[in-house]
């Protein structure tokens, strides 16, 4: 393994204990982790407020060059999904309100996005594709003809998943009470009309 000296300490070092430098020579900086921790812990206790100035110095760098921000931090993220979904969840035990508030304006701002991938995921259809099959069924349930207050939901044969229809909640839970099987419904059809 390669090492390298310490400009701080002048011990020499495997290079695994410096930080990362694109721009140096052997891709590292020229001071060890160990001694770069000590300067920062150093730099701190002399300046309270140097964490304050970094992340503002950070903020506005990162508002002068947002491409560079936004390819920098997508490449992160994908290098770190485990620190990233660590981030993540510390922030949302601190912020709850907060996340959820961000969630409800994103999911009204993205409201047809998201039904959008929705379908596709679990029907194979696309939003367009159900507004389609909506107005050729003129907003009404296929079945009973009445309308729901909300979306009428998307009905599909479970073994192949094709889409059959739009049903209001009520005629798609009775169909699913049925198990989809046309032979219990004849069945529950001679029951209703026997006397």
């Amino acid at each position: 393994m390669k090492t390298k000296l310490c400009s701080v300490c002048d011990q020499p070092k495997f290079l695994v204990e410096f930080h990362s430098d694109k721009s140096s020579e052997d891709g590292h900086v020229g001071i060890c982790k160990s001694c770069k921790s000590k300067i920062d812990k150093q730099r701190r206790l002399n300046d309270p407020d140097s964490a304050r100035k970094s992340r503002e110095n950070s903020r506005r760098f990162h508002e002068n060059n947002p491409e560079y921000a936004k390819t920098w931090s997508r490449a992160w993220r994908e290098a770190n999904p485990e620190k990233k979904a660590a981030v993540n969840k510390r922030y949302t035990e601190r912020h709850p309100e907060r996340v959820k508030a961000q969630k409800k304006k994103y999911q009204k701002r993205m409201v047809r996005e998201i039904r959008n991938s929705k379908y596709v995921r679990q029907y194979g259809i696309t939003l367009t594709e159900y507004e389609a099959r909506l107005k050729s069924q003129n907003g009404v349930c296929a079945i009973c003809g009445g309308t729901d207050k909300t979306n009428l939901a998307i009905d599909h044969c479970h073994a192949t998943g094709n889409v059959r229809g739009l049903l209001c909640h009520q005629c798609n839970r009775a169909l699913g009470g049925f198990k989809d099987d046309p032979s219990i419904l004849a069945n529950a059809i001679k029951y209703l009309t026997k006397e």
